[in-house]
């Protein structure tokens, strides 16, 4: 039989006790608390468990406090959208009064003083900010206002967009960030693609910087009262539909080259007073010959190889319209008419693919001749452009390419160049070459000029009418196009420009208000479109937003039941526990006190 002492008794005891004291208390914290989990020791599974649920709470929670601000910030911007859209509408809608003949300088004056109160509100629109402070539409250039006032060359006051093309983005779900503005530039100096043509009245300027009122940087008024409508879509399957055109109005290019050296010319059709017949042996014969008549000022052979190819004759004032006459050699019967009717043509605007000549060392010209060119290497498309813009043929150069890497190149060439003009650039390290000339791709004409007839080129159609100058131009562009303007601001400033304009009775300034209010109209119309395609956009992602709130309210829903079933407590299952715990304790110190009072001393006595 084992031995055991009244010490180990004690201690065997007292350790009983305190184990189902400390259980008891156990059970007491868990009913206090709620939880089943007080501690990591209570289950060490269920509680890592719930740490990365708890973790994937608080990233739903900060989710959910993102839409939040997202909401806000959508919204705000709806709400501006909204007012541009009613901005856009009057301006159309006042345009619509101004096109009308009956109104006088002074209507149209107070028309254009409407229009500057839509421009200053449509500025501030475009400025606004948000509860914090911070501009809408500025990208992530916040700092400052998006849009300002800048200077201008005519007119009123223009308007720039110093924020950046960026979109500011923010989380709103675990696997979606969501842009929640637009920059300026998207919103008011974009249109929506798929947007149709839009033309504007004004011809390509002797200096790139030049500049008139209700034209575009580069371009100038057209001098003649002739007026368009359109331009119209006819034929989007067309090879050149989307390109740009350029209708120009000018005097005919002869080519009376067979008639040199084959026997004596003389007037076969029609009269001119003073020429006398005689054999031509070269390009200054006929224009002496020419410039000798009663009919004609001056002659001038534009040819490359001045073989009379290319003679442009300028007839004397007073001389009609459809006044003609034609030339005929006597060997063999050659002939050349002429005429004093403007003759109208629609040519494609040329794009030249620059981008191999830049970083592949020293540029020179391998062929043709340009004046002025200094050899040298380009490491960006504007040294290049500024290289060509530097020579006597070349007025200016733009790059259309949308990364400005010199892989669309427009070239507007000096007045008075031969149509065969051209030059190849050539790069020194592989011997890259991109080729420009003059000679656009003529889609219609040059023919006589008719007015109210329709122009159809190119898919394109545009109805013409009234009296052009020589060297008038009708620019034909795709409305997202990099030389189309896009920009609402230049737009309404346009529009007030012209209308401002004190007719005097002259029908060239009537043609230009007409002209700038036609096309100001139809730009109005695409930047309407922009503004209600990016609006459409904004709900769309209000819309997500109740969608990701949805999707993540049943998230949380989910998170806190497998919380409550890791960590609460079944108070049932609790109470049950607290009892059975509370009658241990007792039957512990129970057992405590009688071994407490257990001695051999007691049996001594």
């Amino acid at each position: 039989m084992m031995r055991i002492s009244t010490v180990t008794m004690f201690q065997q005891s007292l350790t009983s006790m305190n184990r189902q004291q400390s259980e008891f208390l156990k059970v007491g914290q868990q009913i206090a608390s709620g939880r089943r989990v007080v501690t990591p020791a209570d289950d060490p599974q269920a509680s890592s468990r719930a740490v990365r649920v708890s973790q994937s709470q608080a990233v739903t929670q900060q989710n959910t406090d993102s839409r939040v601000s997202a909401r806000n910030t959508l919204a705000q911007s709806e709400s501006v959208l909204n007012s541009a859209t009613d901005v856009v509408i009057r301006a159309k809608t006042l345009l619509v009064q101004a096109a009308s003949d009956t109104l006088s300088d002074s209507d149209r004056k107070a028309v254009a003083s409407e229009l500057r109160g839509l421009h200053e509100t449509l500025l501030g629109q475009a400025n606004a900010t948000d509860g914090n402070g911070t501009y809408l539409f500025a990208g992530y250039q916040d700092e400052g206002p998006p849009f300002i006032r800048a200077s201008s060359d005519a007119g009123m006051v223009g308007v720039e967009y110093r924020g950046d093309d960026q979109v500011r983005e923010q989380r709103v779900d675990a696997s979606r960030i969501m842009p929640v503005t637009d920059n300026g530039k998207m919103l008011f100096q974009s249109v929506a693609s798929g947007s149709t043509y839009v033309a504007r009245a004004e011809k390509t300027a002797p200096n790139p910087s030049d500049i008139d009122l209700g034209t575009q940087v580069g371009y100038v008024r057209n001098e003649g009262s002739v007026t368009f409508s359109g331009p119209t879509r006819v034929d989007a399957s067309h090879a050149n539909f989307g390109d740009d055109f350029r209708v120009e109005f000018n005097r005919s290019r002869v080519d009376a080259s067979a008639l040199l050296n084959d026997g004596v010319v003389d007037v076969s059709q029609g009269e001119l007073t003073g020429f006398t017949p005689s054999v031509l042996t070269d390009s200054s014969d006929i224009v002496n010959a020419l410039e000798a008549t009663s009919e004609i000022v001056s002659v001038v052979d534009q040819s490359a190889a001045n073989d009379g190819s290319e003679l442009v004759v300028t007839f004397a004032e007073g001389v009609a319209d459809d006044f003609d006459f034609t030339l005929e050699s006597a060997t063999n019967n050659h002939t050349a008419a002429f005429t004093n009717a403007i003759q109208v043509s629609a040519v494609k605007v040329q794009e030249v693919d620059a981008s191999s000549l830049l970083r592949d060392g020293n540029v020179s010209l391998s062929a043709g001749a340009l004046t002025g060119f200094t050899s040298a290497a380009f490491n960006e498309s504007g040294e290049l452009i500024e290289a060509l813009e530097a020579t006597d043929e070349i007025v200016r150069v733009v790059d259309k390419s949308p990364d400005k890497g010199g892989s669309e190149l427009v070239v507007t060439f000096a007045e008075g160049l031969s149509n065969d003009f051209s030059f190849t650039l050539e790069s020194a390290d592989n011997g890259y070459t991109a080729s420009f000339s003059n000679d656009d791709t003529e889609l219609l004409g040059p023919q006589d000029y008719e007015s109210g007839e329709t122009l159809t080129f190119g898919g394109v159609s545009i109805a013409v009418e009234g009296e052009p100058a020589v060297g008038d131009q009708i620019q034909v562009r795709p409305a997202d196009d990099a030389l189309a303007n896009q920009d609402l601001f230049k737009t309404l400033k346009d529009a007030i420009d012209v209308l401002e304009i004190d007719q005097a009775g002259l029908e060239s300034n009537h043609a230009h208000v007409h002209n700038t209010i036609d096309t100001m109209m139809r730009e109005l119309d695409n930047g309407l479109d922009n503004i209600l395609t990016r609006r459409a956009s904004v709900g769309a992602r209000l819309n997500e937003l109740d969608v990701v709130d949805t999707a993540s309210s049943t998230r949380a829903l989910n998170f806190d039941r497998t919380m409550s079933e890791l960590v609460d407590l079944d108070y049932g299952e609790a109470v049950t526990e607290y009892s059975l715990r509370q009658v241990g304790l007792q039957a512990a110190q129970r057992a405590f006190v009688d071994i407490q009072g257990m001695s051999l001393f007691d049996f001594m006595r």
